[in-house]
């Protein structure tokens, strides 16, 4: 990889490479054990776009099922200039589909600025909180309908002014499915809080999946229970650490705790019942 930046910004969506390119361009892929990982297209979809929300073709993938547990595979980006920048941040579209209910497989970003000697781990997705698909994908290949992605916006500010950041993404497969990612942007910009997952109440929910019902740690003056087009399906006020699930549907849904302060944090949360 080059010693110099090769750009302040970043983009890459991944529909611009041949199936099983192992990285696009401005990146090197990190794979020690001879596993598949590298970039995913219709192929074997009938032709249904497997990229971001279904909206482009291509996504990139680790396809867990070669992978034994503990093993992982990391995309590097070549190195960015951020510092006449401000507010970077990295925002990208992820699926995944656990197998098992105690599948504790992780994506992580990571950022050196000395060339990938060290590394900063500056956020982590694992467990449910991964989980995007409508139901366990015990057996098989995992491939993501448009309603199976999530999207998160992690804050680099803390590289504001450097001139030698390189950005990673590494999966490490802990008993689950396919993890894909796509429409990576690494940019300037106002972070967004609100899906950083890092929260200053520290909320967490369990069990994830769920069935009849969700267990709340940490305090918040309102929750909000969206399904996957946008709308409220459950409103708390009282600070409940118990949430009766019986009358929600099977399916995917974002939690939104609303603080004092009027932050938010999100959690994301599997219901099969």
């Amino acid at each position: 990889m080059s010693p110099t930046a090769f750009a302040n910004t970043h983009s890459e969506g991944f529909d611009n490479y041949a199936l099983a390119t192992p990285a696009p361009s401005n990146a090197i892929l990190e794979e020690q054990n001879g596993n598949w990982v590298g970039v995913i297209d219709p192929t074997y979809t009938n032709g249904q776009a497997v990229g971001g929300f279904g909206n482009t073709p291509n996504a990139y993938r680790w396809r867990f099922g070669d992978f034994d547990n503990g093993e992982e595979a990391t995309l590097v980006f070549d190195m960015l200039d951020f510092s006449s920048s401000t507010n970077n941040e990295i925002s990208l579209s992820f699926s995944h589909a656990n197998a098992n209910s105690w599948d504790q497989d992780k994506l992580q970003i990571l950022a050196s600025t000395d060339c990938g000697i060290s590394w900063d781990l500056v956020h982590e997705i694992s467990g449910g909180d991964l989980h995007t698909a409508s139901n366990l994908v015990s057996s098989g290949n995992f491939y993501p309908t448009a309603s199976e992605w999530d999207s998160i916006t992690v804050d680099l500010s803390n590289y504001d002014g450097y001139n030698n950041v390189n950005i990673a993404i590494k999966a490490i497969k802990g008993g689950g499915n396919n993890v894909y990612v796509d429409d990576i942007n690494i940019k300037q910009g106002l972070v967004a809080t609100s899906i950083n997952q890092t929260t200053k109440e520290n909320i967490s929910v369990f069990p994830n999946p769920a069935d009849e019902k969700i267990n709340i740690s940490g305090n918040y003056e309102l929750l909000e229970i969206y399904d996957v087009f946008g709308k409220v399906v459950h409103t708390e006020t009282n600070n409940t650490k118990s949430i009766d699930l019986k009358n929600i549907s099977n399916g995917n849904y974002i939690i939104h705790f609303f603080s004092k302060d009027n932050n938010i944090s999100t959690k994301k949360i599997s219901i099969i019942k």
